[in-house]
């Protein structure tokens, strides 16, 4: 067959739970994380075969497949990364009655083999899409409504990741779920890339304000599914859009949505010859018109699976930022926590201090973990490593680069310049002994968020005046008889 064989929905008797049959509404189970690992990477096994670099050759599995979710990834398979990302969010189940991972059909043997996916012990279960070497794959879409389907069911919130893509490491999905559940509505993850980057993603049109900005947590306007955004569009190539992310948060009530455009839209545009790794943007653009959705940031996501470049990139990256890490975490460590004999001062001292953390710990968090957190920003290192590498990176939308250039008054230290009065030797105060210090580079802003003062320059240099006629009566300052005269 050409095009994947998509099952069609009886929805006559409700919807599935696994081998069970439920009827519409009911209690809320929870939330279930979906992954979808069912691309085969056969495009990139094809690369490799083709360059013929012995130390990737390994990476093809039989039937010429390089499955994205187990590409090693600075020495761990990529999906990991996506399990410790759900590990972090408090709303998720865990086990493999709330985590389902899709596979293709010939892949079973290598995604059991990994420990979170084993059949026995394993944390998630493996669910097969059914699509090997003889058979097409049915694409992200298709590998949502197996699992759906054949084990996750309709009873719950559903977490869904698509897995051949990357994000980066300890990336927060907590935030993701808890907006969603506390606005009560669906939710997606959205990048702003370069036009020529966007690839098969649906492009959307987000919420804006009156200037003409996206504002923070825009509601999702419209969806432009791949290609119809390319044929409509009269923006030149090279524009920053806003493309669809690989997270999503989709309520109970959306899910019989996803069956029913499998049921009859999504037959209609697979008999058309709609490609399967497109039918995830038809997918969306369908659901948003029967939902409302809102969209949150994704500031870095990577697709390991596109082509050798791509992955050798992702994997060097992930391995600076796991030593930028180690580093940190090794600055910030204790070295006095532990240890000394018990009963001399410097240990007593040590545990008074040790309380005093330990209850700002409790307020605030733990200082080190925050300092860590700090050092290891993929903001920052992001831009650095790229720097390094030799990668040229867009910006993520006109205003990104102000954090970049800062004002001249930030970048020399030795051009501030000021004067200290002098005080009298005998009353000498702190805050003259603070103020007299000199200011030093690390006195100094790494990164400026001032406003760009267009408004303001659009008077000219001049501030604002009012020219137009005043017709109030002018009061007298010597007496009120004398007002509209004085």
């Amino acid at each position: 067959p050409t095009v994947p064989p998509y099952r069609r929905v009886d929805m006559s008797s409700g919807l599935r739970i696994g081998a069970d049959t439920v009827p519409r509404g009911g209690d809320v189970a929870g939330v279930k994380t979906i992954i979808l690992g069912g691309d085969r990477g056969t495009a990139l096994a094809a690369e490799i075969k083709s360059s013929g670099d012995p130390a990737l050759v390994s990476l093809v599995k039989p039937g010429d497949r390089c499955d994205p979710c187990l590409l090693p990834v600075d020495g761990v398979p990529a999906i990991e990364y996506w399990l410790g990302c759900v590990d972090g969010v408090a709303k998720c189940g865990k086990g493999p009655a709330s985590v389902f991972v899709t596979h293709a059909a010939d892949a079973k043997a290598d995604f059991e083999r990994l420990p979170d996916l084993a059949p026995s012990g394993g944390r998630c279960t493996a669910v097969s899409n059914g699509a090997d070497y003889a058979a097409p794959t049915p694409g992200p879409a298709g590998d949502l409504l197996a699992a759906l389907e054949d084990a996750a069911g309709y009873d719950a919130h559903v977490l869904l990741i698509d897995g051949s893509f990357l994000c980066a490491p300890d990336h927060d999905l907590n935030d993701f779920v808890e907006h969603a559940l506390g606005r009560g509505k669906d939710c997606v993850a959205y990048l702003d890339v370069d036009q020529s980057e966007a690839g098969v993603r649906a492009v959307l049109n987000l919420e804006k304000n009156p200037a003409g900005r996206v504002v923070v947590n825009p509601e999702v306007v419209s969806v432009a599914p791949y290609p119809d955004f390319i044929k409509a569009t009269s923006k030149p190539t090279g524009g920053t859009v806003a493309v669809c992310g690989p997270v999503w948060f989709l309520r109970r009530s959306t899910l019989p949505h996803v069956a029913e455009f499998f049921a009859d839209e999504g037959l209609r545009w697979t008999e058309s010859g709609v490609a399967p790794d497109e039918m995830l943007g038809r997918l969306l653009a369908f659901l948003q018109m029967r939902e409302t959705f809102y969209a949150l940031k994704m500031k870095h996501c990577f697709k390991p699976g596109s082509s050798v470049a791509s992955y050798r990139y992702v994997d060097s990256l992930f391995g600076f930022l796991a030593g930028e890490r180690r580093r940190a975490t090794g600055r910030y460590k204790s070295g006095w926590a532990s240890g000394g004999a018990s009963g001399d001062v410097a240990s007593d001292r040590r545990k008074i201090l040790l309380e005093r953390f330990a209850i700002q710990d409790r307020r605030a968090g733990d200082a080190r973990e925050r300092a860590v957190s700090a050092e290891t920003d993929p903001d920052v290192l992001v831009p650095r490593f790229n720097a390094a590498y030799g990668r040229p990176v867009l910006p993520e939308d006109p205003y990104a680069q102000r954090g970049d250039d800062l004002p001249a008054r930030f970048t020399d230290a030795g051009a501030w310049t000021k004067s200290t009065p002098s005080q009298h030797p005998v009353y000498v105060t702190s805050n003259n002994q603070y103020g007299i210090k000199t200011v030093g580079p690390a006195n100094l802003p790494i990164r400026w968020h001032g406003v760009r003062g267009e408004f303001t320059d659009g008077f000219g240099g001049a501030m604002y005046r009012d020219n137009g006629l005043d017709v109030r009566v002018q009061r007298s300052k010597v007496h009120s008889a004398h007002d509209g005269i004085i």
